[in-house]
């Protein structure tokens, strides 16, 4: 996946190497040097603004990412801690995309969706809070120096992303934004909710995260708000295999709606989500079986193995529904399940401290 020219060296500063540039992306070296709004970040993995047209992009590249840009920070992370040595140039890359994200908070804690964005949408918000935390300590670990001022752009974005969850406990795409998504049970919330709080959720063991006031309470309603588009789905006829799906759009003709809720993907953002938050908030269940739920559903029902020319896992619950971007694809929900194995198969996960903002509450 192409990312923007513009890589330069000597970002990644060893712990004590005085670095002028350090942190700051404007004096990066290479093709977007000194402008901010490009540096460092990688554009849209796909052509058009949902990648219907499913091409890889060519020179002349659009405009940066955020969400793409979080994204990739945060499967560097992974690949990290999975084991993948990352060598010089790799940490530059990843340090050059964690400045971009730093460099794009235009209000506080409000990271941007996409280049050239003003629109204040709370998953970007999410992606783009966690994956600086997430570079942060990636970096440390490996010996660099991130600036401290990450952490400081991390906590605007931990305060305001609390402030934007609706009292029933989702967080619509936009912050503050009246109908017809805000304060709503329904589906078309269930893809940024997921997204946002799947990004959120890989960071609760890191500082500031591990112990930040009122979260835990915000995440209890974040789980229970899922409860609240979740549906029993039967069976064929005589067989009982009832089992649990997430809402999606029902009507009958789509035309060219993507029917966001439909992807397959939803269900694993979802379940992610809740075996990492059950486990930080003191109440492993009816998370965890929820979540079980949610993938005995994609395995029955969202599964093939017919065609092996196509990936097992059914990219929608809906067929005719067109295609986009990186929610089709398997190997993110690949990832997602292996972090599900690991988080299944490992009790010492850490939980967050008594937060004394949920007293009273089951």
């Amino acid at each position: 996946m192409p990312h923007h020219p513009g890589v330069g060296a000597g970002l990644c500063r060893k712990k004590g190497e005085d670095d002028q540039a350090g942190g700051n992306p404007g004096a990066h070296a290479g093709a977007e040097r000194g402008n901010p709004a490009r540096d460092g970040g990688f554009v849209h993995m796909v052509s058009g603004i949902w990648g219907v047209d499913f091409r890889r992009p060519e020179p002349p590249y659009p405009g940066i990412d955020g969400v793409d840009t979080g994204v990739i920070v945060h499967q560097l992370c992974s690949a990290s801690e999975l084991g993948l040595p990352l060598g010089s140039e790799d940490l530059e890359v990843l340090h050059r995309a964690a400045c971009w994200i730093a460099a794009n908070e235009p209000l506080p804690g409000m990271f941007l969706h996409h280049e050239g964005a003003t629109h204040d949408c709370q998953n970007a918000n999410a992606i783009g809070l966690s994956a600086l935390l997430r570079a942060y300590h990636t970096l440390r670990s490996a010996g660099c120096a991130p600036p401290d001022a990450w952490l400081d752009a991390v906590a605007r974005g931990v305060r305001h992303y609390l402030e934007g969850q609706e009292s029933i406990g989702v967080w619509p795409y936009w912050f503050a934004r009246p109908r017809p998504r805000a304060g709503a049970f329904h589906f078309d919330n269930i893809p940024d909710h997921g997204i946002g709080l799947y990004h959120l959720t890989r960071c609760l063991a890191l500082p500031p995260l591990s112990d930040w006031p009122g979260l835990s309470e915000a995440l209890r309603r974040a789980a229970r708000w899922y409860l609240c588009v979740s549906r029993l789905v039967p069976g064929p006829s005589g067989t009982g295999e009832t089992t649990i799906d997430l809402e999606y759009d029902g009507r009958p003709e789509l035309g060219a709606d993507i029917c966001f809720s439909g992807f397959t993907w939803c269900r694993f953002t979802a379940a992610a989500t809740m075996l990492r938050l059950g486990r930080y908030v003191g109440e492993v269940e009816p998370w965890r079986h929820l979540a079980l739920r949610l993938m005995e559903h994609v395995r029955r029902r969202l599964w093939q193995e017919q065609d092996r020319t196509h990936a097992p896992v059914v990219a929608h619950a809906r067929p005719e529904a067109p295609l986009a971007t990186w929610c089709q694809a398997a190997e993110w929900d690949a990832a997602m399940l292996g972090e599900m194995m690991e988080d299944l198969a490992r009790p010492d996960l850490p939980s967050a401290p008594p937060d004394p903002s949920c007293a009273g509450h089951p």
